[in-house]
């Protein structure tokens, strides 16, 4: 296990602004002071402190639309992104949003444009969403590789529901992100969704389904419920989502298993022999360490835990304790900047 918890002290550091960072002469409140991927404006507007590079990490995402998408389809493109962005800093419960999107239409394959993007829209996919993730590691360095990571996106969901759009969104930037692996299905690949329980007296139910009507209702994919209602509900998964759905397997007497591909992975490596191993699998611990340990994050967050306020700088046992909260429900979307 990787150890390392502190509690919350304060502290007082001199900090040295990286102003004018532009070149226009000023200091202004479109730079990022302190380099943590956050323009001042967006972490004073969110409560946040631009003269410190643990507390936020703001993503920038270039978008290629792969057709020609009319002015009002790009206009949806950005409400659901800034949806998204409020998405992600609620499940991570304020410590990653998308600070800012680059949007380009039409666009050509292996085009310039295609080739700096991260994130493509089709006009049809086999699947709503999905992320090829790379993954580098050696002795001394391991981390998502961002040249070769990109999230893939159906176009025609974003017709469907602009909330639904920014839900798959949401779920893809967590493999995107933090390399996060699906929890709709298990270790085996076996989807939880294919199993129906009985509830007595000629009633059964769908198992995903009643594992979101038991409260499991996880961002990666435990729990199923209306496309609309996902980015109002669903939160990263905790220690005690697992519980739950062991419990029930077993009740149930199913012959699937309880780690899902995301716990089995980080639990193992990802077959890779430097990748970081976990002692838990859930995805409220995962992020942690990525966002305490990936050097591209460096976010210490600070966590409550009914009344103790922890301020974690590694992963630690008292996370299995940590129930995520509802919120913070900040409109971060307001304030992200976008360039087409």
């Amino acid at each position: 296990m990787i150890d390392g918890c502190g509690f919350w002290l304060e502290s007082h550091h001199c900090v040295r602004l990286r102003v004018d960072t532009d070149g226009d002469g000023v200091s202004d409140a479109w730079e990022d002071s302190d380099g943590d991927g956050a323009f001042n404006i967006q972490e004073l507007m969110i409560g946040k402190n631009p003269a410190n590079p643990h507390d936020v990490h703001g993503f920038s995402l270039i978008i290629s639309i792969l057709f020609d998408a009319s002015s009002l389809y790009i206009n949806l493109i950005k409400y659901s992104f800034a949806l998204a962005s409020e998405y992600i800093y609620d499940y991570t419960d304020g410590y990653i949003f998308i600070s800012n999107i680059t949007i380009f239409n039409n666009v050509q394959e292996l085009s310039t444009e295609y080739n700096i993007s991260n994130v493509y829209i089709n006009e049809t996919l086999s699947a709503y969403g999905y992320t090829i993730v790379g993954l580098y590691a050696n002795e001394t360095h391991w981390g998502i590789n961002e040249t070769t990571t990109h999230i893939w996106l159906d176009g025609r969901v974003l017709i469907q529901s602009t909330k639904w759009f920014a839900a798959v969104i949401g779920h893809e930037f967590g493999h995107y992100a933090f390399a996060f692996g699906e929890e709709y299905v298990d270790k085996d690949g076996k989807f939880y969704e294919s199993y129906e329980i009985s509830l007595g007296w000629g009633f059964s139910i769908n198992f995903n389904d009643y594992l979101s009507k038991r409260g499991v209702r996880t961002v990666m994919g435990l729990g199923r419920m209306e496309h609309d209602k996902e980015i109002d509900l669903r939160e990263l998964s905790s220690w005690q989502d697992y519980e739950t759905l062991s419990t029930l397997i077993d009740e149930f007497d199913l012959d699937c298993s309880w780690e899902t591909h995301q716990w089995y992975g980080w639990t193992t490596g990802w077959g890779l022999t430097y990748w970081p191993k976990l002692s838990y699998g859930f995805c409220w611990y995962v992020l942690v360490f990525m966002l305490t340990n990936y050097p591209k994050y460096h976010v210490y967050p600070t966590l409550w835990f009914d009344s103790d306020v922890v301020c974690l700088t590694n992963v630690d046992d008292i996370l299995l304790e940590y129930t995520p909260l509802r919120g913070p429900l900040t409109a971060v979307g307001q304030y992200m900047w976008v360039s087409q």
